[in-house]
């Protein structure tokens, strides 16, 4: 897959995007602006991401940005960090997933998850291939 969404490395730095003028922006601007290419995508990753087990129970009015807030922040469950992680993953291949610590951290369900969301993935670059011929 493409870059869908440009996710940020930390906080403070993304590489792939200029660096914000930090005036008098609020922080939720500065997230907005920088990482998200557009509220269609905004909301679609988070429905995704609400899909989790371990994101059972998540505030579903929560944006992106809080949850960026939330995941910088180290606010998240161990889970639902690898949940964060892997998304981050799928979407640019550059960002950093360890499959080993998400599979021990993840209980029976998000396991399971993990494996519909491969399986779906390789469906869909099945389908891609097909039509390419």
């Amino acid at each position: 897959m493409g870059n869908i969404i440009r996710f940020p490395l930390s906080r403070d730095s993304n590489p792939l995007q200029p660096v914000l003028n930090k005036s008098n922006a609020p922080l939720e601007q500065e997230f907005s602006d920088a990482y998200v290419i557009s509220p269609q995508e905004d909301e679609a990753f988070m429905d995704l991401i609400l899909e989790w087990p371990c994101y059972e129970g998540f505030e579903r009015t929560t944006s992106l940005t809080e949850l960026f807030e939330l995941y910088y922040d180290d606010e998240l469950s161990l889970s639902q960090d690898c949940a964060l992680e892997f998304m981050f993953h799928m979407h640019d291949p550059e960002s950093t997933f360890d499959i080993g610590n998400a599979l021990y951290t993840w209980d029976k369900e998000d396991r399971e998850f993990f494996m519909l969301s491969i399986n779906m993935h390789a469906e869909l670059i099945d389908k891609v291939k097909q039509d390419e011929l």
